[in-house]
């Protein structure tokens, strides 16, 4: 006889009891499954207290040292986007900046994990795509200011170097409004001429001490050129827009737009 298929009705049907029992069952001997089943129980106790254990975990995560191998890297990708369903249906309803903050949070664990392990098949970053993509849901909803959260942009993005924070001026453009684009233009314009940091360095530690610097600057001024580049897009300032561009570079997509234009066919 064949047996009832495995879904959400009849588990329920099961009872509460017995639901606890195959729970207590499935995740024993599994740590990270363990740690969502205590972060699910902690959410009767408000955001906060859900936020106070994702914190612990985030905390743990950032002092690991050990390689990833595949089959631990995946089981982490998959703990992280249990972490985001978590934020995003338990705390971000109720308390949207708690939310991006710890989603923001998430996104900074990327080089750390990078660094560790070779995510070749993409699920670390898969994870933090799904992080910022959660971002940007919650993004009409914060209340932080313009200035904080253009400041909070540059800085991650300046030194990201894994692509965690690659379209963080996207998703969060509704957050920052008109003000905060243009407090944003300002401080990326700014940093042009700020000194490097060791932190700018310490990205470039494999170049040759003599070359470190001159690289860790071209690479920073690249990266100001693509936060100037992504505020344009948003303001639709075309002018911000092609400067990116050389004006042979703008001749070329001129005669290639003109070439292969349907009224030109």
């Amino acid at each position: 006889m064949a047996g009832k298929p495995l879904n959400k009705t009849n588990l329920m049907a099961l009872g509460a009891e017995a639901l606890a029992d195959l729970l207590l069952e499935t995740v024993k001997g599994d740590a990270a499954r363990q740690r969502r089943v205590r972060m699910a129980l902690a959410a009767d106790d408000g955001p906060e207290a859900v936020a106070a254990d994702i914190r612990k975990r985030f905390a743990a995560i950032r002092r690991a040292q050990s390689f990833l191998n595949r089959p631990a890297q995946k089981k982490l990708a998959q703990e992280l986007t249990g972490v985001i369903e978590l934020i995003t249906t338990r705390i971000a309803p109720t308390a949207p900046s708690l939310a991006f903050d710890l989603l923001w949070a998430q996104l900074h664990l990327a080089e750390g994990i990078h660094a560790r392990t070779d995510d070749s098949w993409g699920s670390i970053g898969d994870t933090m795509r799904a992080a910022m993509e959660a971002i940007g849901e919650i993004a009409p909803h914060l209340t932080l200011s313009a200035e904080t959260l253009a400041e909070q942009i540059l800085e991650a993005t300046v030194a990201d170097g894994y692509g965690a924070f690659d379209h963080a001026i996207d998703v969060l453009a509704p957050a920052l409004g008109p003000d905060g684009l243009a407090a944003l233009k300002e401080k990326a314009t700014a940093a042009f001429d700020a000194p490097i940091s060791a932190a700018d360095l310490a990205q470039h530690d494999y170049v040759r001490q003599s070359e470190r610097e001159s690289r860790a600057r071209a690479h920073r001024n690249n990266t100001l050129e693509h936060i100037l580049q992504d505020v344009a897009d948003q303001q639709g300032d075309v002018d911000g827009w092609m400067a990116k561009y050389t004006p042979e570079q703008l001749t070329l997509v001129a005669a290639l737009t003109h070439r292969f234009s349907p009224q030109t066919q």
